[in-house]
C-alpha cells in the first residue's frame, strides 16, 4: 500500500464514489478522483478475492444542465474538536434510543443552509424528495470496548426512522450511507453509541478526512 486507482473527471457535476460506502463531490472538468488504501500492519498486504469484491464505481448524478430543471440541495459537515459539540461517547449507548447525535460542527458547503450545528445537530429537508446521507466515523482508539453502533435518525412529525450502518473492523467506527424519503421539514441526524467493559467514554478521532456527513436531494 498505497493502492490508487486514478480517474480524470470530463465534464463538470456531482459525482458519486462506490467504494465500502459512498461519498459525494462536487467536481468541475478536469479535477481528478483517487482511491487510495492504507493500514498499519508492518509488513505488507495484498489484495485478495476477485473483481467481485473489489471494485470502484464512479456514478455522475448531477450537471449544470441538469441542475437547471431542479434545485440542488447539498450539504457537507466535518467534525473538529473546537470546544463545540460532543468529543466523546459515553459507554453503554449502543441502542436506537440511546445512541448520541454527533455534532459536525464544520462546514464544508451547504447549498440551503440546512444544518443546524450543536448537540442537537440535524440537517432539515427544504423540500420533499428523497435524500441519501453518506457518513465516515472513527473512534480515537478502541481500549476496552466490547460494541459499538452507529446510525442515521429521520425524524418526521416527531416519529424516528432508524437505519444502522456497518461497522469498521475492528470497532473502529463506522462508514455507509443510506436513503429517506422526506417531506419539507423532517430531519436527519447521525447517532453513535458504544460499550466499554470498564465503562469509559470513546473520544472521537480529531481528523476531518475521517469524521464527516454528506446529505443531499437525489430526486
Amino acid at each position: 500500500f498505497p493502492v490508487t486507482i486514478f480517474l480524470q473527471v470530463k465534464h463538470a457535476g456531482s459525482y458519486r464514489m462506490y467504494l465500502g460506502g459512498t461519498t459525494t463531490m462536487d467536481l468541475v472538468a478536469g479535477d481528478t478522483i483517487r482511491l487510495r488504501a492504507f493500514q498499519n500492519n508492518a509488513s505488507t498486504s495484498a489484495l485478495t478475492g476477485s473483481s467481485d469484491t473489489n471494485f470502484f464505481e464512479v456514478e455522475k448524478i448531477q450537471s449544470p444542465q441538469t441542475m437547471m430543471g431542479g434545485e440542488v440541495v447539498k450539504a457537507a459537515y466535518t467534525w473538529a474538536n473546537s470546544g463545540n459539540g460532543n468529543t466523546t461517547v459515553a459507554s453503554g449507548t449502543t441502542s436506537a434510543s440511546t445512541a448520541e447525535i454527533i455534532d459536525f460542527n464544520t462546514k464544508e458547503y451547504d447549498s440551503h443552509n440546512a444544518v443546524t450545528i450543536g448537540s442537537n445537530w440535524k440537517f432539515t429537508c427544504p423540500y420533499a424528495g428523497c435524500y441519501r446521507a453518506s457518513v465516515h466515523f472513527y473512534w480515537t482508539g478502541t481500549g476496552n470496548m466490547t460494541d459499538n453502533f452507529g446510525e442515521f435518525v429521520k425524524t418526521s412529525g416527531g416519529t424516528p426512522t432508524y437505519r444502522v450502518i456497518n461497522n469498521i473492523t475492528p470497532l473502529r467506527g463506522f462508514a455507509g450511507s443510506t436513503e429517506f424519503d422526506c417531506r419539507a421539514g423532517d430531519t436527519i441526524d447521525f447517532r453513535a453509541g458504544q460499550i466499554d467493559s470498564g465503562a469509559a467514554t470513546r473520544g472521537i478521532q480529531n481528523d476531518s478526512n475521517f469524521v464527516w456527513i454528506t446529505i443531499s436531494k437525489v430526486n
